[in-house]
């Protein structure tokens, strides 16, 4: 009797251990069950931000490029409006003075108003003389001309028969 006894007991612990063993297993795979689904939620959580950083990125590069757009027809548009050089623009006002019958009679040295990007705005004062009328004429031509003069500093003085005019452009560097 003792010895089944024995054998018993031995049984019996070796079923207790395999018990215990086989909880601590199914706990450890409860675990991994439990690591794994939240695995799967933080995965689907980082895919959502990651669209979401990939949409932002997209929207921003979208706006860049219509900014970058935006900033190159400026360009091209003051590129198309500014003057190569100084010559040019007192031979577009010599022909503008012509058009309208003044005669001019002096032209001083220009002025840098101010120089950015490789574009500078410079002003010259013109001593023309004529009539009034053709004076008139002469203003409306400047108003009217394809190409940017700048009038935000113009300067008039009227005489009898003679016009000084300060009037500005600008001019692309080289």
């Amino acid at each position: 009797m003792r010895k089944i006894n024995l054998k018993m007991m031995i049984i019996a612990l070796i079923v207790v251990f395999f018990v215990i063993n086989l909880n601590s297993k199914y706990s450890e795979h409860k675990e991994l069950l439990e690591n794994k689904k939240l695995l799967l939620e933080n995965k689907k959580n980082f895919e959502k931000k990651i669209i979401e950083i990939e949409t932002e990125k997209s929207l921003e590069k979208e706006k860049n490029m219509a900014d970058y757009d935006k900033i190159m027809m400026l360009t091209r548009r003051l590129s198309f409006f500014s003057i190569k050089n100084e010559s040019e623009f007192k031979k577009m006002i010599y022909i503008f003075a012509h058009e309208s019958d003044l005669k001019v009679k002096e032209i001083s040295k220009s002025e840098n108003v101010w120089e950015k990007n490789g574009y500078k705005l410079k002003y010259i004062h013109f001593t023309t003389f004529g009539s009034l009328n053709d004076f008139g004429k002469f203003l409306y031509l400047i108003n009217k001309s394809k190409r940017y003069i700048d009038t935000s500093r113009l300067f008039i003085e009227l005489t009898s028969d003679e016009f000084k005019i300060s009037i500005g452009f600008i001019e692309k560097k080289l």
